[in-house]
């Protein structure tokens, strides 16, 4: 876990992070769809640029062609191969969400050493993958949680990694 805290704490140098003044709406419960295709294109830039604003401080968001890019200079270094990232992606390993013909990653979510995720994210993202699309599973990640004394899950992930799972747990039982 010491490595996610020095990931945390580094700032993305892929995409420049511009500052935001909104925020997600809290009324989006399980229940109600938040995602890009049901909502306004309005609605979907709101909450991406919420979502900006939210991940700003755990390193950002990145482009996937960008991480691909990453991907391919790591392999020099042993790192894993663009296909592997792909593949995260496809499984839905990793939360990667699509805005504005761009698909999209927190950067929180990966060892910047080693390039791999987190571990740890994995029965999180099992609980949620249950019952969100991937662009309802980035606002959550963004959004205050109740089960985390409204903090958002990506900030409380760090120090609070087993409230962060029972959150998710409980959307999932709320979501059924």
């Amino acid at each position: 876990m010491q490595n996610l805290a020095t990931s945390l704490s580094q700032p993305s140098t892929l995409y420049p992070v511009s500052p935001a003044g909104s925020a997600l709406p809290n009324a989006a419960g399980p229940r109600e769809c938040t995602c890009a295709e049901h909502g306004t294109h309005d609605s979907s830039d709101r909450q991406f640029v919420a979502m900006l604003d939210a991940y700003r401080n755990s390193g950002g968001l990145c482009r996937v062609r960008e991480l691909q890019e990453v991907f391919a200079r790591s392999t020099d270094v042993g790192g894993p191969e663009v296909a592997v990232l792909n593949g995260w992606i496809t499984q839905r390993a990793v939360i990667c969400f699509n805005w504005q013909a761009n698909a999209w990653l927190p950067w929180f979510q990966f060892d910047r050493l080693g390039m791999m995720p987190y571990p740890q994210l994995r029965p999180i993202l099992q609980e949620l993958n249950t019952v969100y699309d991937p662009w309802e599973i980035g606002c959550w990640f963004a959004r205050s949680n109740p089960w985390l004394a409204d903090c958002t899950p990506v900030d409380a992930l760090l120090a609070h990694l087993p409230d962060v799972l029972q959150a998710a747990r409980a959307e999932r039982f709320i979501a059924h």
